[in-house]
């Protein structure tokens, strides 16, 4: 699906914060700007295009983030669009309904105030599948699964 009509003609690399190497080339086309804003249940209806955390493979654990078109508020189920082809999955359960994002339009730089700029470059942290199911990567816990084998230290010096 297009996010935006307008090619520029640029490829552009996308790095993903949770995940080192993880990187993507994508044309503008594919590009829309980072959900901020999280609804409360309330605010939620059927038919709402939403930004969701839904694991594809364990359905019960964190996952990744999806776009997604609301289709029942309570519980939350929602068809979930997969991969760059957007291919929709339907009836998924959303575990954490309290993390359902706004689909953030594109504002012209131009055409934005001095609040949209400041929000739109303030960064807004979502959660990630943990690494380590063993210690929920905490880098305080000593962890033989994700650190040393043999005394479970983290640091790599």
């Amino acid at each position: 699906a297009v996010v935006s009509t307008q090619s520029d003609g640029l490829t552009y690399y996308v790095k993903y914060e949770a995940y080192d190497g993880d990187d993507y080339k994508v044309k503008v086309e594919h590009l829309r700007p980072r959900a901020r804003k999280y609804y409360k249940s309330r605010e939620l209806v059927a038919g709402m295009e939403v930004m969701v955390n839904y694991n594809m493979s364990q359905p019960d654990k964190r996952g990744m983030w999806f776009s997604a078109n609301v289709d029942s508020v309570r519980p939350l189920v929602c068809t979930v669009f997969a991969g760059v082809e957007l291919i929709p999955v339907p009836d998924c359960v959303i575990l954490f309904q309290e993390e359902a994002m706004r689909v953030e339009k594109p504002v012209k730089v131009a055409d934005r105030t001095e609040k949209e700029e400041k929000e739109m470059n303030t960064p807004v942290e979502r959660k990630h599948p943990e690494k380590c199911e063993a210690c929920h990567d905490s880098e305080k816990k000593k962890c033989k699964e994700c650190g040393c084998r043999k005394c479970g230290g983290k640091s790599w010096e």
